[in-house]
């Protein structure tokens, strides 16, 4: 599920730069049609721009409202 994916990438991205603080949020099952190698692939190019240019922080919100999923990703750099 995206959920999975998304709590493996914050994971890994915390290790990675601890002095970046990731956060995210979401309520129940992120379950989105399509293929999920795809669908991981553009989050983790958008997780790593906001890594890039994140200053002392990155957050991550997702829900699902019907049949949309939202992915909201916010850092704090310019």
């Amino acid at each position: 599920t995206l959920f999975r994916s998304l709590t493996k990438e914050l994971a890994l991205r915390r290790h990675r730069r601890p002095e970046l603080d990731f956060t995210g949020s979401w309520t129940g099952p992120l379950i989105v049609p399509g293929v999920e190698p795809l669908l991981v692939r553009v989050l983790r190019n958008v997780l790593d721009n906001a890594e890039r240019h994140g200053v002392a922080s990155v957050d991550v919100r997702a829900r699902v409202d019907g049949h949309t999923a939202t992915v909201a990703i916010h850092n704090d750099g310019p």
